[in-house]
This record gives C-alpha cells, structure tokens and sequence, in this order.
C-alpha cells in the first residue's frame, strides 16, 4: 500500500525537487501532506478521484420527506457531491426503483404533502455544509432509503495514511 508521504515524496523526485536517496525534513513533509490534501480536495469536486459509488442505508420516518446528508445531517454521511439513479427504496425486503428528478419536476408537483406508501421521486440539492433530499411521495412505515452517491474523496489524516488507487 502506498502512504501520503510516498505519493508526495515520489512528485518531489518526478519534479527533480528531491534527489533519489535524499530524505524530506518533517516541515517539508507536512508542507507537502497540506499541498497533497488541496490537490485531492480540488480535483475530487469534479469527480476526478472519485472511482467508486458509496451506499448510505437510512431508515425514513412516515409522513417526512425531507431529511439532510452530511456530517451533522439527518442522514450522519460524508455530504456527496450527486446522487447515482441507482438509488432506490426498500420495504418488506423488496427494492423499489426511485427517480432522481430537479427543482422544476419537484415544483410542478401540486400536492407535496400526499402520502404514499413508497416514495417514488428523489429531489436532491447539494447544499453545503449538508446536502437536502426531498421524497414524494411521503414514505409509509418500514421504507428504507438506500442512496447510492458520489462521494469526495477523503484528505489524508496524516503522512502515514495508506491509501488503495486503481491503476
């Protein structure tokens, strides 16, 4: 496995900037873990490095549609950056498809408050700090949303964080 501090110590060397057999003093190396960390938090916003969907399980109470994703959000998530349609509704151990749709499908609906036992639409908004999703119809009891998303890939904690990169 490759760590924070081979990434950077590898771009250091490909930018002849360190020498092979030539060491990185501690302020150099966490210079380069604060460079390394912006690079990933800029190219991860455009999906660069995100490789892989993430599932989130969130039991949903009946009659409420709207529910918060992120670090303090109804649904305790990293906040995503979209929404995959493969996301979709379980109950009573059957899957139920659901359809991503926008602000103006959201809007033309006439009677947001009816109540269905299994919600058909999702309406996501990435809001910051914690993105919002709206169902409708509004769940019955025992529905599950299991919310496949992009999600922003994650600093490293520290020069030692071992990391898994596809080729």
């Amino acid at each position: 496995m490759t760590t924070a501090l081979d990434i950077i110590k590898r771009s250091l060397r490909l930018a002849t900037v360190l020498g092979s057999g030539e060491t990185l003093s501690a302020e150099d190396s966490q210079d380069g873990l604060t460079a390394l960390n912006s690079l990933v938090e800029s190219i991860s916003n455009g999906r660069l490095l995100v490789n892989a969907l993430t599932l989130d399980s969130f039991a949903l109470t009946s009659g409420d549609g709207e529910y918060t994703i992120g670090a303090t959000g109804d649904i305790a998530s990293t906040r995503p950056i979209s929404v995959d349609e493969s996301s979709y509704i379980l109950k009573s151990g059957i899957s139920y498809p659901i359809k991503l749709i926008d602000a103006s499908d959201y809007n033309s609906i006439s009677n947001k408050t009816a109540s269905g036992s299994i919600p058909e639409y999702l309406w996501y908004r990435a809001t910051f700090p914690n993105a919002a999703i709206t169902l409708y119809p509004l769940p019955g009891a025992g529905c599950t949303l299991k919310l496949w998303s992009w999600k922003q890939f994650a600093p490293f904690a520290a020069l030692t964080t071992s990391v898994s990169l596809p080729p």
